[in-house]
């Protein structure tokens, strides 16, 4: 994949005969990191880099552009998004309004009603915070979920789901939308174990013991009784994004 961020980066630079440590004074950007951006390449993963959403605030304020413009050349893609609180229809805000008949199908969005939020592979064993390792891409979160779930954005990342112990409710390969926080009895929740990587099942605390109970949706899949010592709950599952399967 083309990194289009680098290439704007280092020729932003050159452009300006600015040095990596100019280039951090500017961002608060490490000069390292800085480096590792350009290449495009992790060199502790030899995979392409996926940086936060806090870097590219950082690139924006300092280079002086806007966001939009450095989230569509981190995704090597361009973005048109949405005015908060609404949709752009064809007729407004300058859309060409197009001569077929029909109801309109789609609609060109603005950035301030989506937020991005990491995309996480795996939680390692042991973990229970965001890796930049882990991070594997960016996926937007439309803030009315926020207005329902809470508005603090750092609690949320989306979860691609291995195996197929949930289906079919969430199949092998399904982004699931997490919630840092609590969860309770019942709800479906990320899981840590100190042994493995991050689990998705339905959750049940065992009365008067320090016991959980790992409930998975598939009957291939017996249900697990864990202690709290050797798990930890990350937080809950409100969405997933996937294909249906029968």
């Amino acid at each position: 994949m083309e990194n289009q961020l680098g290439a704007f980066i280092k020729e932003w630079r050159k452009e300006r005969s600015l040095g990596l440590r100019d280039l951090s004074k500017l961002t608060g950007i490490s000069h390292a990191y800085l480096h590792v951006l350009e290449a495009g390449v992790d060199p502790r993963t030899q995979r392409p880099v996926s940086p936060t959403l806090q870097s590219l605030q950082r690139l924006s304020s300092g280079m002086d552009v806007s966001l939009e413009v450095i989230v569509s050349l981190a995704l090597n893609q361009d973005i048109s998004l949405q005015q908060p609180g609404r949709v752009n229809r064809p007729g407004e805000n300058g859309l060409e309004v197009q001569e077929e008949s029909g109801p309109y199908s789609t609609f060109s969005v603005d950035q301030d009603n989506f937020l991005l939020a990491p995309v996480l592979g795996k939680i390692s064993p042991g973990k229970s915070g965001i890796s930049e390792e882990d991070i594997e891409s960016w996926w937007p979160i439309d803030i009315s979920i926020m207005k329902i779930h809470g508005r603090d954005f750092n609690n949320y990342f989306y979860l691609r789901k291995k195996g197929r112990s949930m289906e079919p409710v969430i199949n092998d390969g399904d982004l699931v939308l997490v919630k840092k926080g609590p969860v309770e009895d019942g709800q479906i929740a990320v899981i840590v174990k100190d042994y493995a990587e991050a689990c998705v099942n339905r959750i049940q605390h065992l009365p008067g013991l320090d016991q959980l109970m790992l409930i998975s949706r598939n009957p291939d899949y017996p249900p697990q009784v864990m202690s709290t010592d050797e798990c930890v709950i990350i937080g809950r599952v409100i969405f997933r994004l996937g294909e249906p399967k029968w």
